[in-house]
């Protein structure tokens, strides 16, 4: 991670600025992921997508979507479901997390809309997982196709919700220089 990226407060804890630390692939309104499913348990993780966790804490992932979400996971029960879900893969290694596999899989279940129409939920990264992917879900009958887009994918360190940025990997306006120190 970037040094300038990085704060210190009084009591000494880390902070990042507000810096979405999702990169990899910029989803946005216009070019965002389609996922498109009949599967019982449509989902996927979505390429191209990684991230970094400079510690353990709260984080705030935030998205959005044309479907509605849920924290409901309905598996393969088969049913027609409008409402989407999301998980976060979390990953020892950034070669897992890049190769969209997991050490450990958690239901975003606490999801809320905020009034800007982002999706967003709190999340304690407690382990030692310092990577993530995120695994995004449709729900189907087995034969009807269920169709759902996601952009503006972002992970903060903090236990609010700040506005939207890509991460500056990801921007190309932002010109990354390797911090001093």
């Amino acid at each position: 991670m970037r040094q300038e990226m990085f704060g210190t407060l009084p009591d000494g804890t880390l902070y990042t600025k507000r810096r979405n630390l999702a990169y990899g692939r910029l989803y946005t309104a216009e070019n965002p992921r389609i996922h498109s499913s009949a599967a019982k348990d449509g989902y996927e993780t979505i390429p191209g997508v990684v991230c970094e966790f400079p510690c353990l804490g709260a984080y705030v992932v935030s998205f959005r979507t044309d479907k509605t979400m849920s924290g409901t996971h309905w598996g393969s029960l088969g049913e027609v479901k409008e409402n989407c879900t999301i998980w976060i893969y979390f990953c020892k290694t950034l070669e897992k997390a890049q190769d969209r596999h997991y050490d450990m899989a958690y239901l975003v279940n606490n999801i809320q809309q905020a009034s800007d129409g982002r999706w967003y939920a709190i999340v304690n990264v407690e382990e030692n997982y310092p990577y993530c992917c995120f695994r995004f879900n449709t729900y189907s009958d087995g034969t009807y196709v269920q169709t759902a887009k996601i952009w503006d994918i972002s992970m903060t360190y903090s236990a609010n919700l700040h506005p939207y940025t890509p991460a500056p990997e990801d921007d190309e306006t932002v010109v990354l220089t390797e911090g001093a120190g």
